[in-house]
């Protein structure tokens, strides 16, 4: 149980590090702000206002049923 808790943890963390690119809306987690998007490479990146993080949940919940069948 106490793995569970510290992997809950680090997740929970890691989610609050969300960025977004400001020329292809690609939305990702990161531990720290990257200069450049992953995506197409801009240096576009900003941290997700309220409105992304929440897009970006609803891409994690979609993407966690479809592993889950």
């Amino acid at each position: 149980m106490i793995i569970s808790k510290k992997a809950d943890i680090l997740i929970l963390r890691v989610m609050k590090m969300i960025f977004i690119c400001d020329k292809c809306r690609f939305i990702f987690s990161r531990t720290v702000q990257p200069e450049q998007c992953p995506d197409c490479g801009k240096y576009a990146v900003r941290e997700a206002n309220e409105m992304d993080r929440q897009e970006y949940e609803e891409h994690l919940k979609e993407f966690q049923g479809d592993e889950n069948g």
